[in-house]
């Protein structure tokens, strides 16, 4: 059987008979294509455990050690099926080993940081309103991000104080109690706040984006970890790294940015997701560009790079340009700052250089991966 036949087969299985979640799915998804399309052998029966490794120590060369070892959890389970159902006669999975990762436990805030934080969350705004909700939602039920977005409103039985929560892990539903604090704010988003927002009566989703439509689990995550940001309770900000930064640069610069566009990939995932529309923003952009080379193109891609790079700091409307490579040849990108989305545009479009240069790319196909991303300047501290 080919490859890739069996990994549809093994994905319906997951969703029709294991009954798992749509973004468990993905998860399977994402890596048994990854699989299929560093392994060269396709037909599955002559697989064999040297192949399947070779391709987990590709994974891990740009992936977290946590990343691949759902990878290989992904392939053992593949296998085991296609065994199981007799689609292959030995299981060439069944020997690898799991990587030996040290367990740790879930980092927790404090009450009085909790109840510090949704004070700050003040419902002056429409914007504010929902945000409020979501850490009323977040703290009062105990429910993931991937559970508060599935939410209708057909869950929320006012009268009898009661949520319905549908796609629980293992899509598992469960009853949990609706407090007097969140039934509040529940009744002020619904009055205030979504019945501006609808486009489609037909829309049941309780949390809408500014366009009438569901709110996406990435803009959830980027809601929370922007309020975690402005209450000090970033991670990243308070790390011992960025101390460690600090101690040896001679200037920081940070930004609070929305996407307004993205193509491609960054390590097999798609990281940013679009939250702005590109008619409603007039300001600074940010461009973020991130390629993975191809090992035997590096040569001919460096050759063509000087002309861009002249043309890019040359470039009216451009604020300003740094590398930021993940490793010397193989992982190049760039952040660059921009007047407005029209400088920007004028660069990548109307630039002769970098018109040649995509020329280039789709001729001598030099890219293993490519990301290509703008965003939206909303707040900044510091200077480049």
């Amino acid at each position: 059987m080919n490859l890739d036949k069996a990994i549809t087969l093994y994905l319906n299985h997951l969703s029709i008979e294991k009954n798992l979640s749509s973004n468990s799915i993905s998860a399977y998804k994402r890596d048994l294509e990854f699989f299929s399309k560093n392994v060269k052998e396709k037909n599955i029966s002559k697989i064999s455990e040297k192949d399947i490794k070779k391709v987990i120590g590709i994974h891990r060369k740009d992936h977290s050690a946590k990343s691949t070892q759902r990878m290989i959890a992904s392939l053992k389970g593949f296998h085991k099926y296609l065994f199981l159902e007799s689609q292959i006669e030995i299981d060439p999975a069944v020997n690898i080993e799991s990587l030996n990762l040290p367990l740790s436990l879930p980092k927790t805030l404090e009450i009085d940081q909790v109840l510090k934080l949704l004070d700050n969350i003040k419902p002056s705004t429409s914007e504010n309103i929902r945000n409020r909700l979501i850490f009323e939602f977040l703290y009062g039920t105990g429910v993931r991000i991937s559970e508060l977005v599935n939410i209708d409103l057909s869950d929320i039985d006012l009268d009898n104080k009661i949520i319905k929560i549908r796609f629980g892990k293992g899509s598992k539903q469960r009853l949990v109690p609706l407090g007097k604090t969140l039934e509040k704010f529940i009744e002020s988003y619904l009055t205030r706040v979504r019945n501006s927002l609808i486009k489609d009566t037909k829309e049941q989703s309780l949390l809408l984006n500014n366009q009438g439509k569901r709110l996406s689990r990435q803009s959830i995550w980027s809601i929370v970890h922007k309020i975690a940001q402005e209450n000090g309770l970033s991670e990243f900000e308070n790390s011992k790294l960025i101390a460690r930064w600090d101690k040896v640069a001679s200037s920081s610069y940070s930004a609070e940015l929305k996407c307004i566009s993205v193509h491609g990939s960054w390590s097999g995932k798609r990281p940013f997701q679009p939250e702005l529309d590109p008619r409603d923003w007039s300001g600074k952009i940010a461009a973020i560009t991130r390629a993975r080379i191809k090992f035997f193109k590096n040569s001919i891609f460096w050759r063509s790079v000087p002309p861009v790079t002249l043309s890019l700091k040359n470039s009216p409307g451009l604020l300003n340009a740094i590398g930021i490579g993940e490793a010397p040849l193989g992982l190049q990108g760039t952040f660059s700052l921009w007047k407005d989305p029209l400088s920007v545009s004028t660069f990548a479009y109307r630039g002769e250089a970098h018109k040649e240069a995509i020329k280039a790319t789709e001729r001598e196909k030099w890219y293993a991966e490519e990301l290509f991303s703008r965003f939206a300047v909303i707040k900044e501290k510091g200077y480049l």
